[in-house]
């Protein structure tokens, strides 16, 4: 940079400087004439607008946009035991995910800051070097061309000398003052450019600094390409069940021991014979040894040997992948194998027909078909003493069809009790394989119910006696990376947010998406009837009604605490139309509720003398539900009437009730001592079409029915 550069960016810092300092004189005058802070004006001269720091410009709007989710708790403490006081919570991330894309940008490490960060100051030294260094270039050019002329003008030279003496005593009072005042930038950069005019600019040493480049060559691209043949094709046919493949694996499993028994005869008799002694022996195996015809050695083979597992390693070992790929094609052999071993009873659930029912138009039978039991190794645990106890109660407590897939459906196992089940089960099995199930979940607490969603098949809502609620998703889910099958997910209440402290008897989803949220409705022991959102993976709770307790007037009267009795419920039904929800009572009541939570003005009703087992509106006049209870009666209501329309005696518990998903007349119900019995109110009205007992009564005892909404099929769950 030149000195003319040099001088026009020292003019325009002082220019700065002279603003600065006429703003300063105008805001001390202004104190002077008592003119109030908040005083605006426009200064045509620096064009500037003068406001204060706390104040906006006219003009500007602030808008501020906010989100806040309306469910979420604020200022939510917990009580401490160790500080004995309450201690607030950190609040959990509140953000909704709305939008999730995977970017296609690659992340590139930047540079070193360092050395590509703009540094004024830096820069304003080396243009001030280089300044100096042509300043004092060009000075030294005069002095020297001109050395003659000032030779010259030595008379005159004394008067200039007087005169910059004279300049230099003023520049030396003027430099006292400023001492005494805040320094001036432009000041202290002036002396600076004289420090360096003094003491010189010094240039680089090229002997010391260099810079070399080289250019290394580029690899050319080659393609190769080999050509192979095609490999034979083979047609193998065989014929396979259980029983042969357990054959094919003893035999196999008899192979490998027997040679590894060999290996380590080989072996003994080998340690022998370096020790220069002979094993004894009592068989007569013999064993050559070494390449010597003439030595032998005879050994004796063990009794007895353990078990051996086998698994391959090394070059034999299976990638992850090929685990995979092992276990889709087991699955697929595994239902080629059931395909085959049950083909009588897929052939008559397709088509057969009684050829008696022409001669017995009026009654109708069942025809037993497949028995699906959950596999032993997720029932039973062993003890550390051998012995073995069931981990899971074998009750089946709920039995939920599958809406998507035909042939799907899931049971759940817990106790009758409510209270028992240290641990539950939840098995989905297929139509197609009743071996085994195709998702199995192990739960802490027994299972009281269970539902899938109407439109989003793979979550189940799980309702335990533990007061948890859980959603399971039965997607299977495989890491890229190890090609493994990972868990299913589950997601479950919290003991800080809606978990019960008394067992939830019944859950079921609400069919209404109109906001775009899940919801799930959950009854309990305690008369809460509960409304779950489900939203990004988390359950928030929002309690709407606790039922009263009405029943004996005496149990009210014994104020026990000053506490209100509660209702215990027991079941409950979604109305098709999704606008309010009937709970049932153990103490024989229907509570219409609507979905904001208020008794509606037809309830309560006392529909039973003993608790309410099951609820359920007809799929077909959604004015018409169907109850049973304890009371041995199965009764057919409407809602628009206080008396019940059909009321039938069964002479046993009702343990389970149902209407027909293929006729608005036809509904099904279990007895306790073990029979089914099918009813058509359009063909009979006191007989039922169909009695038959489906278990025998000391052996087990049928707990839960449920129709199949896509075929002509009855689930019936049993005690055992």
């Amino acid at each position: 940079m030149g000195p003319k550069l040099l001088q026009k960016r020292i003019s325009n810092l002082h220019h700065k400087l002279l603003v600065n300092r006429i703003r300063a004189a105008d805001a001390k005058q202004h104190e002077a004439q008592g003119k109030k802070p908040n005083d605006r004006r426009w200064e045509a001269q620096h064009y500037t607008w003068n406001v204060d720091d706390d104040e906006e410009i006219p003009g500007t709007v602030r808008i501020v946009l906010s989100a806040a989710d309306p469910q979420r708790t604020k200022n939510q403490v917990v009580y401490s035991i160790p500080d004995r006081c309450f201690i607030p919570l950190i609040p959990e991330n509140s953000s909704v995910e709305l939008f999730d894309q995977t970017s296609s940008s690659v992340y590139v490490e930047p540079t070193n800051v360092s050395d590509t960060a703009f540094n004024p100051v830096a820069e304003l030294r080396q243009e001030v070097d280089t300044g100096t260094s042509d300043a004092d270039d060009t000075v030294s050019e005069a002095y020297d061309g001109d050395r003659s002329i000032d030779t010259a003008a030595a008379p005159g030279a004394s008067g200039a000398n007087n005169t910059s003496n004279a300049a230099l005593d003023s520049s030396r009072s003027d430099h006292g003052a400023m001492t005494e005042r805040e320094e001036d930038p432009l000041e202290l950069l002036t002396g600076a450019k004289s420090l360096v005019k003094r003491k010189g600019a010094k240039g680089i040493n090229h002997f010391s600094y260099c810079d070399r480049a080289t250019q290394t060559t580029v690899p050319p691209i080659r393609s190769h390409a080999i050509q192979t043949e095609a490999p034979p094709r083979v047609s193998f046919t065989a014929l396979t069940n259980a029983w042969i493949i357990h054959d094919a694996y003893r035999q196999d499993l008899a192979a490998q021991q027997q040679k590894i028994q060999q290996q380590a005869l080989i072996n003994n008799a080998v340690e022998a014979v370096n020790k220069g002694g002979v094993p004894s022996t009592t068989s007569s195996s013999t064993v050559p040894i070494g390449s010597a015809p003439d030595i032998a050695v005879t050994v004796t083979a063990p009794s007895a040997a353990p078990p051996v597992i086998f698994q391959p390693t090394g070059e034999t070992a299976l990638s992850p992948a090929g685990v995979a790929r092992l276990d889709a094609t087991a699955h697929v052999i595994e239902r080629m194998l059931n395909q085959n071993t049950y083909d009588d009873i897929a052939q008559d659930f397709k088509y057969w027909e009684d050829a008696a029912d022409e001669y017995r138009e009026p009654e109708g039978t069942l025809m037993p078909l497949w028995r699906f039991t959950p596999p032993a190794t997720l029932l039973r645990m062993f003890e550390e003493n051998g012995s073995m106890r069931n981990a899971v109660p074998s009750h089946i407590t709920a039995i939920c069809w599958n809406p998507h897939y035909k042939d799907l459906f899931a049971i759940g196992l817990g106790s009758r009790d409510n209270m028992t089940a240290e641990s539950g089960l939840v098995c989905v099995f297929s139509l197609k394989s009743p071996t085994h199930p195709e998702r199995s979940v192990q739960l802490q607490a027994g299972v009281s119910s269970l539902d899938f969603h109407p439109e989003f098949w793979q979550l189940l809502a799980v309702g335990m006696h533990d007061g948890h609620v859980a959603v399971i998703d039965l997607t299977v889910r495989k890491d890229l990376e190890t090609f493994s099958i990972t868990n299913l997910i589950t997601y479950r209440s919290s003991a800080m947010r809606g978990k019960r402290t008394v067992p939830i008897t019944q859950v079921s989803w609400h069919g209404d998406m109109s906001d775009g949220n899940l919801r799930l409705f959950s009854i309990s022991m305690d008369g809460c009837l509960c409304l779950w959102l489900f939203v990004q993976g988390e359950l928030y709770p929002t309690e709407l009604i606790t039922l009263p307790f009405q029943g004996d007037n005496r149990l009210q009267d014994n104020n026990l605490g000053a506490t209100a009795l509660t209702a215990s419920c027991s079941c409950m039904a979604i109305h098709p139309n999704h606008t309010m929800v009937l709970v049932g009572t153990d103490q024989g009541q229907l509570w219409p509720v609507s979905n904001e939570g208020e008794i509606l003005n037809w309830g309560p009703v006392n529909a039973h003398q003993g608790p309410i087992y099951t609820v359920q509106w007809n799929p077909f006049h959604h004015q018409v539900f169907i109850t049973c209870g304890t009371d041995w009666l199965v009764k057919i209501w409407d809602q628009r009437e206080k008396e019940a329309l059909v009321v039938i005696s069964l002479g046993s518990f009702v343990e389970h009730c149902a209407f027909s998903p293929f006729s608005s007349t036809a509904f099904a119900c279990m007895s306790s001592n073990g029979k089914v019995l099918i009813y058509d109110l359009n063909i009979c009205l006191h007989k039922p079409l169909c009695s038959q007992r489906i278990t025998p009564q000391r052996r087990a005892q049928p707990t839960i029915l449920s129709f199949a909404p896509f075929h002509p099929v009855i689930l019936v769950g049993d005690d055992k």
